[in-house]
C-alpha cells in the first residue's frame, strides 16, 4: 500500500464511523438510479487528468 492508499482507508473508515445509522445506498441502486448499466462501466474510456 502507499501512503495515497492509507490516507483513503483512513478518510473511508471515518465517513463510515460519521455516517452512524444513517440509511446508505447500494451500488446497483445508485447505478439504477443514474441509468447506468455496469457493461457501460466496463466499456467506458479512461479518462486521463492532467
Amino acid at each position: 500500500m502507499t501512503i495515497i492508499d492509507d490516507l483513503l482507508l483512513v478518510e473511508a473508515n471515518k465517513r463510515m464511523e460519521d455516517n452512524g445509522d444513517k440509511k446508505t445506498l447500494s451500488f446497483d441502486s445508485v447505478m439504477n438510479d443514474l441509468g447506468i448499466s455496469e457493461a457501460e462501466l466496463l466499456n467506458a474510456e479512461d479518462v486521463d487528468i492532467e
